[in-house]
């Protein structure tokens, strides 16, 4: 088996092929409470987000909410509560969903270590009784996926080109060489003529 049998390259190709096309860059602007996103062109629609974070639009009754199904009292009131989420209000990552020129919230589109162990669909919620646990073990995502593999992808393949310049510079070698051969056996085909 060569080095590029090794290397699952129909993988990373379907992987740079599903991910939304480059070059990619970061940007954004922090002066309007916006924040540093990765972003790239956006096939006709200017630029766009391949992943950011997005901040919750949250409303009192909702706050309230939270608060009335939470135990916190012995912590803050529900006022004081309201008050800190509305101010406060989170942050979460987000991939693009190019098919449909939007963003999603990584969270909703984990897929759960329990659900892989128990060989469910990858797009089982955390809502689903047999996902007692929220770790994540990925993301359902082209641009999420491609970032993720990005760390193993590259260096296999500067690995692999490394591999054939070498092999390029002993064929290299070996063709000067034998060139060379070909000079000296002309050289001596002449001097016996």
């Amino acid at each position: 088996m060569t080095k590029t049998d090794s290397l699952d390259l129909t993988a990373i190709r379907a992987r740079a092929d599903a991910a939304a096309n480059g070059p990619w860059w970061w940007g954004g602007n922090v002066d309007n409470n916006s924040d540093v996103g990765l972003r790239g062109p956006g096939n006709g629609h200017g630029v766009i987000d391949v992943m950011r974070t997005s901040t919750e639009d949250i409303e009192e009754d909702a706050a309230g909410k939270e608060w009335d199904s939470t135990d916190a009292s012995d912590y803050i009131d529900r006022d004081g509560y309201i008050q800190w989420r509305t101010e406060n209000p989170k942050s979460h990552l987000c991939f693009l969903r190019e098919d449909e020129m939007f963003i999603e919230p990584a969270r909703d589109l984990a897929i759960f270590e329990v659900a892989r162990n128990q060989k469910l669909p990858d797009d089982t919620p955390r809502g689903h009784p047999k996902v007692y646990r929220g770790d994540v073990v990925g993301v359902r995502n082209a641009n999420a996926e491609f970032i993720a593999h990005a760390r193993t992808d590259i260096p296999a393949l500067l690995a692999e080109v490394t591999r054939l310049s070498s092999q390029d510079e002993g064929r290299q070698t070996r063709i000067r060489e034998l060139l060379l051969e070909g000079d000296r056996l002309r050289a001596a085909l002449r001097a016996t003529e």
